[in-house]
């Protein structure tokens, strides 16, 4: 597991960001894992004091509020930077992260699905329209997509259906009509390749 810094002054107000901003700046002002730090000290100081300032100020005005939002909005872009320098130079130790003020983020590692889904058997359509298909499980896998081709035209995707399991009924099928069905497992943010074509739909009788 991959840790970083989590970048949490997004979808917070002025005064949130002012608050966790000052405690970051302090953290980070002697600190000796993070020698040359972007941006620099100077200008997190600088950027920090600024929405303090607008915030003591603010009366209401158009203008008090315009202050207020271009600081807020400088905190919170110098900090999401900083973040990323933070990340990088730690090369994700947490306790190096979590002395720098921020809070601890974490990025799964993306498992890649390389096996394909293989139909068990051939099955007949029944007189209602209907094919169970069976496929080998994929490890990792969190949903399946069902492929049905024209037989004629194989090229042709007439439908594709979903599956959350290594199984599922088709229906709305023609018996006395051939198909080829090939399945694709999906991961989390991948996709692995497809199975076989093979005909799972023959004529019924």
């Amino acid at each position: 597991m991959n840790y970083f810094a989590k970048t949490d002054l997004r979808n917070k107000n002025a005064i949130e960001v002012y608050f966790k901003a000052n405690k970051v700046s302090k953290r980070m002002a002697n600190n000796p894992n993070f020698p040359g730090i972007i941006p620099s000290r100077d200008a997190l100081v600088l950027s920090v004091l600024s929405l303090r300032e607008a915030l003591s100020k603010e009366d209401g005005s158009k203008i008090s509020i315009s202050k207020r939002n271009t600081a807020h909005k400088q905190v919170a872009k110098d900090f999401t930077n900083l973040s990323h320098y933070i990340t990088c130079v730690s090369k994700g130790d947490p306790n190096i992260i979590l002395s720098s003020g921020y809070d601890l983020n974490t990025r799964n590692k993306v498992v890649t699905i390389t096996e394909r889904p293989l139909i068990y058997r051939k099955t007949k359509i029944n007189q209602y329209g209907l094919v169970k298909l069976k496929w080998t499980p994929i490890t990792k896998a969190k949903w399946y997509t069902i492929f049905l081709y024209d037989f004629d035209q194989p090229k042709v995707v007439l439908r594709k259906f979903h599956s959350s399991k290594s199984s599922l009924t088709l229906d709305g099928l023609e018996s006395g009509k051939k198909y080829f069905v090939s399945v694709q497992a999906h991961g989390r943010r991948n996709k692995g390749p497809m199975g076989p074509v093979v005909i799972v739909a023959e004529m019924w009788g």
